[in-house]
């Protein structure tokens, strides 16, 4: 398999494509989002979207993440967010909504089935599923 190398950035805790595969969410150790175009192999840029590290990035299965640049982000600093603008004009990124959540968030996963669901993985037993409203 060929290597192509786009960026080496500090501490990757998850990655995410977009739908059509042209932008790739690095969540970092920083608390930064670093945004890439894969197909070009070039950073977009990065912006900061959580006070600690970001444990999970996810471009939703909900919305029009093509349209809007939709992001989910799940921080150490025990939070969710979504941002709104990512892959397009950095500087245009804004954040849409945030949800403080019980324990740290270890993973994120989503699904448009019964409108917009959040699955967070945290250190307890339980998977909890939130609803966002769109």
């Amino acid at each position: 398999i060929p290597e192509t190398r786009i960026v080496n950035p500090p501490f990757v805790s998850s990655l995410s494509f977009s739908h059509d595969g042209k932008i790739l969410a690095a969540g970092l150790g920083s608390g930064h989002v670093g945004v890439y175009n894969a197909k070009a192999c070039e950073t977009l840029g990065a912006f900061k979207a959580h006070a600690m590290g970001v444990s999970s990035v996810e471009f939703p299965t909900f919305g029009n993440d093509l349209k809007d640049g939709l992001l989910l982000t799940a921080g150490s600093d025990k939070s969710l967010a979504m941002w709104q603008g990512v892959g397009g004009d950095m500087g245009a990124v804004k954040l849409k909504v945030r949800v403080g959540l019980p324990e740290k968030p270890n993973w994120i996963a989503t699904s448009s089935f019964g409108g917009a669901m959040v699955a967070v993985a945290d250190c307890s037993a339980t998977i909890k599923c939130c609803y966002f409203r769109q």
